[in-house]
This record gives C-alpha cells, structure tokens and sequence, in this order.
C-alpha cells in the first residue's frame, strides 16, 4: 500500500513537471512564432505569404492546446500567470507594428475628434467636415463618405481616447489592455477541469493580431460582457444588467443575448434593460439620422458569408437570401430563449449558439467578429469547439481578398478560400455538437409519432 502511495506521487510529481515545463516552452516558441511571422510578412495583408505563415503560431498554439486539456489545472495559480505573462508579451510586440490589417482605427480616431469639436458623426460624414478638421488620416479612412454605423457608446470611448491623443497607439493600447483583462476574468469564470480552456482564448493567435495590430475595439465589449457574467453568476442582476446595456452600446449585436439572459437579469435588471433599450429606441424615433450609417452597412456590405453564400447561389437575389438568413436566425433565437428560459443555470451554450449562427448567418463575417463568440463557447462545460477553433485558423485567409483589392482596387473573393474555411469549420461542427443534434432529432421522431397516432386516432 505505501508503495503504490509512493508510486501515485511520483507519477502525479512527474505529470505536474511535465506540465511545469511544456507550457514555458510552449510559449516562447509561440512568441518566436510571431516574431517570425512579424520579420518575414510585415503583416501585410495583401500577400499569401502572410496567411501561409500565419499557420505556423496557429500550428504551435493547436498543439498546446491539444497538450494541455489533458493536465489537471484546477489547483495550478501559476498557469494563469504563465498565460498572462505571455499574452502581455505577444500584444507588446504586436503593438510595435506598424497597422497593417484593417484601417477601422482612423474612422475611431477622427469620429471622436468630431464629437470633441462639436460635430455629429451621425449627421455629417467625415468626407463632409470643415477644412479646419482635416486629418492625416482622413485619406485612410474607408467609406469615409458613410456616417457613423456606431453605436453612442462607442463614439463616446472614441470621443475620451480622442481627447486624451489622437494617437492610434493610445486606442491600441486600451484595447490590447482590455484584452488581457479579459484573459484573467474568463479564467474566473471557469471552473473545475474547464480551466485549461483559457489557453484558448489566451493564446489565440488570430485574437492577438486583430487586437494589437487590426486594433478593434470588440476587446472592450468582450471586457464589459465578461463584467456581466461575474455578475450574473454573484447574483447581483442590476450589474449584470448594466454591463449587458454598455455591450448593447457599444456593438449592437449584444442585444440578442438579452432574451437568453433574461431569466437570470431578474425583475431589477429587467426594468433596467427595458428603459435603457426603449429610450434609445424613442431618440431613434425621433431622430432616424443615428442608424442611417449602421443601416447603410448593413444594407451593402458582402464578406466571407458562409451561408448567405449558398442562399445567394440557390436564390440568385441577396435581399431574400439576407430574409431568409434573418428568418432562420430569429427561429433560432426564439426556440433558444424559450429553451434558455426552462433552465436555472446560465445559458451559456445557448448564447454560443446564437452568437455563432449570427455569424455564419449575417452577410459579413470578419475575422475579429470571432472574438464576440469564444466567451461563451468556452464556457460550455461539455463541449470543446475545436470546430471554432480551426476557423480562427483558417478565416485568416479572407485575407487574401486584399491581394487585388489593394493592388488593383478589385474585390474578388474565391470560392476556393471559402471552401478552405468552411468544409473543416461545418465538418467538425456537427462532430462538437452530435450529441445534441442527435438528442434533438430523437425528440423530433417522438414527436411526430406522437402526432400522427393522435390524429390516426
């Protein structure tokens, strides 16, 4: 007996060595991955080269993710400081690039300059600003003849970075800041044999790059929904609430996740939410100029869409794919809330599925919009997506549609790409959630037997 005692420590001292060094190790080989990525393509997105090297940190972060579910993390405090340690060292390096991969930052830039000086960015587009305004960046400002699709939230955080510098660095910063803050308050939420997960998020390489060098701010609304969650799961539904209305200002896909939560908001929150919303919704009565940018995106734009893609091909019109797409996803939402409702537990599954069918539902799909997903796909306690996983991989080469673009001003995208990204993406995806398709499925047969021996009767 003492003897197999003896032997149990010395294989558990073994595995906790193992661990102790693999995840070091893994991480600087993940930095020296990005290092190379960085010297060798500059990040510039309009080369294959970029994409082609982007799969080697891809490659080193899947297989220390493959290592590590298989630890016992649950006791280990050093894990989250060795993550961290590395996150804040991958953003510091990336923060050290010159942008390269989107030029959202400069539309952040100078809408916040517009509210300092007294301009509305709903009502006047940047192409239509004093000459006293005029900006370095004006020229790299896209779609600069569109007003503001921003929420008031946001132009608001704009509006303060603006104002403290018009400096892209600053905007990078918090965002890269809000980032890592969110690392640590997702390994709160995280529980049990779950922990490992935050590597996930953590190490992300796609997440990195898009945060330090495509400088998008969707790392604050993820920042302010995690806030929510801790929340929700104190019992302190009035904080929830707060934090779920500042997502819905800030990116206004957030207010799908309301019915979902709605439960669990309790009637405090509740009350919150619904005069948050309805004020908002009176001043756009009232004055239809705050959405008529948001609109107008929603209208035009056409990016890597998945399933809009097929319904395009099969329908041969954009605007009844894009109905039939919408009336799909608010089926999904409808018999999600209903379901999310039943429970006592959050529904954090349920608002995977609604946050990732919104993805693959919408015409768009960027690659940072992924980062409004991992949250709560993380957070199923049954599931790991490796299906999302690999798309984090792969959807970098969207990417590639700005070879021609920049060069010849020529938007073209290739079948070949999205049939890249998602043949893997739906292959596994049916593979994560068989077991819940297939529980689904048998409900259905029961129920239409059931049906049909009522009606024979």
């Amino acid at each position: 007996m003492e003897k197999s005692n003896k032997g149990s420590y010395s294989r558990n001292f073994m595995i906790s060595d193992i661990w102790a060094i693999l995840l070091p190790i893994g991480g600087c080989m993940l930095v020296i991955s990005i290092l190379l990525l960085i010297s060798s393509t500059s990040l510039n997105r309009s080369e294959l080269k970029f994409g082609l090297m982007f799969l080697l940190p891809f490659t080193i972060y899947l297989l220390l993710v493959i290592s590590v579910r298989h630890f016992d993390l649950e006791s280990r405090g050093n894990f989250l400081s060795i993550l961290v340690l590395f996150a804040i060292l991958i953003q510091f390096i990336i923060l050290n690039t010159q942008i390269t991969l989107s030029d959202d930052i400069y539309r952040f830039i100078l809408e916040g300059k517009m509210i300092i000086n007294g301009l509305n960015p709903y009502a006047t587009s940047l192409n239509e600003v004093p000459g006293d305004f005029q900006s370095q960046f004006l020229p790299l400002v896209n779609n600069s003849h569109i007003t503001s699709p921003y929420p008031p939230l946001a132009l608001i955080l704009f509006a303060i970075l603006a104002w403290i510098n018009e400096d892209p660095l600053i905007f990078r910063i918090v965002f890269s800041l809000s980032f890592i803050i969110s690392i640590v308050l997702l390994d709160k939420l995280l529980i049990g044999k779950n922990k490992w997960k935050t590597i996930i998020f953590a190490w992300n390489p796609l997440f990195h790059l898009e945060v330090g060098n495509g400088s998008h701010f969707e790392s604050v609304i993820v920042l302010i929904l995690l806030v929510g969650l801790l929340f929700l799961e104190k019992g302190n539904s009035v904080g929830g609430s707060f934090a779920f209305l500042g997502a819905i200002f800030l990116k206004y896909y957030a207010i799908f996740l309301i019915p979902l939560f709605w439960k669990h908001l309790r009637k405090e929150g509740q009350s919150i939410i619904l005069i948050g919303i309805l004020s908002y919704l009176f001043l756009v009565f009232i004055d239809p100029v705050l959405v008529t940018g948001l609109f107008i995106f929603a209208e035009a734009w056409y990016f890597n869409a998945s399933i809009i893609w097929l319904l395009i091909e099969v329908t041969t019109s954009f605007l009844i794919a894009k109905q039939i797409a919408a009336s799909i996803f608010l089926l999904i939402l409808l018999v999600l809330s209903k379901k999310a409702q039943e429970r006592d537990v959050i529904p954090y599954r349920y608002a995977g599925l609604v946050i990732g069918s919104f993805l693959l539902l919408q015409p768009t799909f960027h690659p940072w919009y992924l980062l409004w997903l991992f949250p709560f796909i993380l957070m199923d306690e049954e599931i790991t997506p490796w299906s999302w996983i690999i798309l984090s991989g792969l959807i970098i080469f969207s990417y590639t549609v700005y070879i021609q673009y920049d060069a010849n001003n020529v938007w073209y995208e290739s079948v070949s790409i999205r049939l890249l990204q998602y043949i893997p993406f739906y292959s596994l995806f049916f593979l994560d959630f068989r077991k819940l398709f297939s529980s689904s499925a048998v409900k259905a047969i029961h129920f239409f037997k059931k049906n049909r021996e009522v009606k024979s009767s």
